[in-house]
């Protein structure tokens, strides 16, 4: 990983003025699981998912859509434009690094895909290893995943409104970890076919749990940004964060919150391109301009063929 593309004065910077942490001298000194936490929760509350920037490009180009460049990377990180799972743990990566935090990149296979198409992070401390994932739906960052549990499956967490946990398998023939989430006591979201077991868990991301470099991301992102087959979310308005620690999503036509009793609530949906634009811009307004979010609007009714049917997922 190239270390010009964060220097530490960025990275405190960052954390001060877009994170708006407060933090010591010696809290950034002691590159503890503490300082980890706190990162990693500002960094969901602050920095969005969202398909925005990547689906408001020209609609008679969208076939040549690619991969952000990695100055493209930082300067969207830098400026809360957030973006998909490649922007967003690149930049978390080198936000980390820069303040010395000794941290990997991951490639997964999610939501049972048969090739690769996430990118995601761990980072060591006192020698044990931390899930780290800024783009995870579900949220995996509320209290940081240890990979390095004990028997086939971790402790089951909470983190808002869904129960997570890691469990051990094999991947490619050689041994690996899957990702699993639970609905809580909330409703399922309708229409949206994702398998579970008999216990109601859904496989999220599988992994190797082996470093791969910035390089060894290239490939299989560039594929998953471009092709919808693999990746479905490039050709939908989807954004999510979690301000105050709680979960706020604009999918597709409706927008998704979380309520004081940590359940999901579902707003009803919006039945117009514009009301969809007045929707984002309502909640994410700060991040783009309403021409970026017209456009990509515009490009989801084209893409989706029945964006605004009830039954669209």
């Amino acid at each position: 990983m190239p270390s010009h593309y964060m220097s530490k004065t960025e990275a405190v910077a960052f954390l001060t003025d877009k994170l708006r942490l407060q933090l010591t001298d010696s809290e950034l000194a002691s590159l503890s699981l503490a300082l980890l936490q706190k990162i990693c929760t500002a960094f969901v509350a602050h920095v969005p998912f969202s398909t925005i920037v990547h689906l408001s490009g020209p609609t008679d180009q969208l076939h040549t859509r690619d991969l952000p460049t990695l100055e493209q990377v930082k300067h969207n990180g830098l400026n809360l434009k957030g973006g998909l799972c490649y922007e967003l743990n690149v930049f978390l990566h080198w936000l980390l690094a820069a303040l010395g935090f000794s941290v990997e990149f991951l490639m997964a296979k999610g939501y049972s895909c048969h090739v690769y198409n996430h990118a995601l992070n761990y980072v060591t401390i006192d020698g044990a290893r931390y899930l780290v994932d800024g783009a995870s739906y579900p949220l995996v960052t509320e209290t940081l995943i240890c990979l390095d549990f004990q028997g086939e499956v971790s402790p089951v967490s909470r983190h808002s409104i869904w129960e997570v946990r890691v469990k051990r398998t094999v991947m490619d023939g050689e041994p690996a970890l899957l990702l699993q989430f639970r609905w809580t006591d909330n409703v399922a979201i309708p229409h949206w076919k994702v398998p579970v077991d008999t216990d109601g868990w859904a496989d999220v991301n599988e992994f190797i749990l082996r470093p791969r470099s910035l390089e060894e991301l290239y490939a299989p992102l560039k594929r998953a940004y471009t092709d919808a087959t693999i990746a479905p979310v490039i050709n939908r308005v989807f954004c999510f964060n979690f301000p105050q620690g709680k979960f706020l999503n604009v999918r597709n036509t409706s927008l998704h919150t979380e309520d004081d009793q940590r359940r999901l609530v579902m707003r009803p949906s919006t039945h117009s391109p514009e009301e969809l634009v007045q929707l984002v811009m309502t909640h994410y307004g700060d991040h783009f301009q309403v021409e970026v979010v017209e456009q990509a609007v515009r490009n989801f009714v084209v893409l989706c063929e029945g964006a605004f049917s009830p039954t669209f997922m």
